[in-house]
Order: C-alpha cells, then sequence, then structure tokens
C-alpha cells in the first residue's frame, strides 16, 4: 500500500498557528468575560435611581450585559469548532481564529458604546 505524500508542506505551520491562536482567542475571551462582569456592576450602582430613559435602565443594562458575553462566548466556540472541522478535512484553517478574536472585540467594544450612556452619573 502505497502512502501519497501531503499536498500542502504548510500544513502542519497552519495547525499549529490555528492552535496558538486558538488558544489566544480564547484567553482574549477570558479577558472580555471578566470586563463583562464589570460592566454588568454597573446595574447595581443604579438602585435608588430613578430610570428616566436616559441612563440607570437595569432591565437594558442586564440585557447588555447577556448580549455582550453571548457574543464573546459564541465568537469563540463556533469560530474554534470551525477550525477544528477545518482541520479535520485537511483545509486551511488558521484564518478561523483570527476571526473569532475580531468578533469577540468588536462585540464587546460595540456593547461598551451601546451600555455608556446609561451608566449611572457619578
Amino acid at each position: 500500500m502505497t502512502t501519497t505524500p501531503d499536498r500542502r508542506p504548510l500544513r502542519p505551520l497552519d495547525l499549529i498557528a490555528g492552535i496558538v491562536l486558538a488558544i489566544v482567542g480564547g484567553l482574549i475571551g477570558l479577558i472580555m468575560l471578566n470586563l463583562m462582569a464589570q460592566l454588568g456592576n454597573l446595574g447595581v450602582e443604579c438602585e435608588g435611581i430613578a430610570p428616566d430613559g436616559l441612563r440607570c435602565n437595569p432591565d437594558y443594562l442586564a440585557g447588555m450585559v447577556a448580549l455582550g458575553t453571548a457574543i464573546v462566548v459564541l465568537g469563540w466556540f463556533v469560530t474554534t469548532g470551525f477550525f477544528v472541522v477545518r482541520v479535520l478535512r485537511r483545509r486551511l484553517a488558521f484564518f478561523l481564529p483570527l476571526i473569532g478574536i475580531v468578533v469577540m472585540i468588536a462585540g464587546f467594544y460595540l456593547v461598551a458604546i451601546l451600555l455608556q450612556p446609561y451608566h449611572p452619573a457619578v
């Protein structure tokens, strides 16, 4: 039985780069989840302040924190899952963890920008 040589000599480099990027993406995701938890604590500071549509809407704050957490978690899990599938199919895959990192960071900052007007006045 003869074996055919691998047509892509850079396959090990693709695999190593993808694994490293997936790990880095996971660490960035943990940092973003920690920051989301800190943004979630803003609702505690709204106690005693009547929501006037411009600030301190606890339901909006909780919803945005939940959305941000979902974006960060799904951004990592989905792209890492697609990375594994593409690696098993022996296709180019290193770029998928990069997409996950971009989605996590963009999602976090989008939520942070949307939360800014609603944080309690200091």
